[in-house]
């Protein structure tokens, strides 16, 4: 029997409007870091008054007297303390944060990445790039481990498509086109990088599969 034109439209629209929606995969209990930032937030915390954030802003290379470096630097810091980004010397020194603590936290970190590495997982959904710039979600029965997820892609009539299964703090499972390709893993682990000024923080995906209107 052919399908009404309204749910025609609906069928067609449905990767269009889903290109828009978060499709990752949160782990509750885990963050990337948690440790650092909790630490990193702490010593922040106590450098706050208007006194403080121009001696960081002076320290960071800001123009204090511009009308909006209050709001620049609080984006600033707040990605600086969440370890979000690279994090100049500079920085440490004016929150007072101690670098052979930071250290040990970034260690507690790696520790904690490699038992959440090891724990099984169960995606509710996976990304799946119809288009340059147009993704759908392939949704999983709830309670799927992640083995029969990957299965269940391969099997699928997206199959011909790439698609992911992304956990943002964590990994990120690709499977390129076609019915046999076998899965690759990419870890994201708590990487800090002691450069000559600056810690190199590696970058997190954020919203893979998600198209933004600029």
């Amino acid at each position: 029997m052919a399908l009404p034109v309204a749910q025609k439209r609906r069928l067609q629209l449905t990767p269009f409007v889903e290109t828009f929606l978060d499709k990752d995969n949160e782990i509750p209990g885990y963050a990337r870091f948690s440790c650092s930032t909790r630490y990193m937030r702490f010593k922040s915390d106590q450098h706050q008054t208007p006194e403080d954030c121009r001696r960081i802003g002076h320290a960071l290379g800001y123009n204090v007297e511009n009308p909006n470096f209050m709001e620049k630097l609080r984006r600033r810091r707040r990605r600086l303390d969440a370890m979000d980004c690279d994090i100049p010397y500079e920085y440490l020194e004016e929150i007072e944060v101690n670098r052979d603590e930071l250290e040990t936290c970034i260690e507690a970190d790696v520790a904690l990445f490699a038992q959440e590495r090891e724990k099984p997982r169960y995606p509710r959904k996976a990304i799946v790039r119809y288009a340059p710039a147009l993704y759908g979600t392939f949704r999983f029965p709830e309670g799927t481990p992640e083995e029969s997820a990957i299965r269940m892609l391969q099997k699928s009539d997206v199959a011909r498509l790439s698609r992911m299964i992304s956990y943002p703090q964590l990994l990120v499972v690709v499977l390129g086109p076609g019915h046999d390709v076998a899965p690759t893993y990419v870890w994201y682990p708590p990487e800090a990088e002691f450069r000559r000024n600056r810690i190199r923080i590696r970058s997190l995906p954020r919203s893979m599969g998600v198209t933004r209107l600029r």
